[in-house]
């Protein structure tokens, strides 16, 4: 299903200098259908391969194009939850691109990859910075989470950034594309499902959404990827299950996840 996102949205963006309207009419029209997936993914990445195979070395401006592309696409990430699975179209599109001989060119910085191997980020197969920034911005969130926590009764809806981010995380490490498995969406899991444990019924407005939305897209993944720690989060999500000082939605969803990482479905 195409998400809705309104033309407002999009004028915004460009008001506030946070997107191109180039950038913005190519969304537009994707997340519309009117566009096809290839197509948005080669007019969005024009500005970079542009720079890119330039004669002369301009790295400089191919980061700053690289990051103003995926600054929006974090922006819908953050902001629109229902457009998560065709952000994950694009990406995916955005990888298979041709690369790019960069030969004689300044390196865009290298990683280790999920074999161990220390290599050059590559256009666009690895989507250089894009991890990075996506990384920087969900942390960022653990900043803003430790601010947020205040001595009242404790509800609240998950509808903010911080579940979103992870919704989408969440998404990319089961689905079945080049993301699926990527260890650094496994460490993320991990960390998040930590903090909501050890957080516990103080926390529970801001992390049991994170969680739940952990397990409820990638549980089973979850499960055999992080056995060890699935007693210790079965331990505390029962305790948050317990709480007095919460609403009854967040009870009744910290005792789902009691039941998700038990392997049995709540009726």
């Amino acid at each position: 299903m195409a998400a809705q996102i309104p033309q407002e949205w999009y004028d915004e963006k460009v008001q506030d200098c946070a997107a191109s309207p180039v950038q913005c009419t190519t969304l537009k029209a994707y997340f519309d259908q009117t566009m096809t997936v290839d197509d948005a993914a080669r007019i969005l990445t024009k500005p970079v391969h542009q720079a890119a195979t330039a004669a002369q070395d301009r790295t400089d401006e191919e980061v700053d194009e690289l990051c103003n592309l995926w600054a929006i696409l974090i922006d819908l990430i953050i902001e629109w939850q229902a457009a998560h699975p065709q952000i994950l179209r694009l990406l995916y599109a955005i990888t298979r691109l041709p690369a790019v001989d960069r030969a004689g060119k300044t390196s865009l910085g290298t990683f280790t990859d999920d074999d161990a191997v220390l290599r050059e980020y590559q256009l666009w197969e690895d989507l250089p910075r894009f991890w990075n920034l996506l990384s920087g911005y969900w942390f960022s969130y653990v900043a803003w989470r430790s601010k947020a926590v205040q001595p009242r009764q404790i509800t609240g809806t998950g509808d903010n950034g911080w579940t979103r981010i992870n919704a989408f995380a969440a998404l990319a490490l089961v689905d079945d594309g080049p993301f699926q498995g990527m260890t650094l969406l496994s460490n993320l899991s991990r960390q998040a499902l930590d903090l909501a444990a050890q957080g516990g019924a103080a926390t529970a407005h801001i992390d049991v959404p994170v969680a739940a939305s952990w397990l409820v897209l990638a549980g089973p993944e979850l499960r055999k990827i992080h056995k060890q720690l699935e007693t210790q989060w079965r331990q505390a999500f029962e305790e948050i299950s317990q709480a007095g000082s919460l609403d009854e939605r967040l009870r009744n969803d910290a005792a789902d996840m009691v039941g998700m990482l038990s392997g049995v479905q709540r009726s």
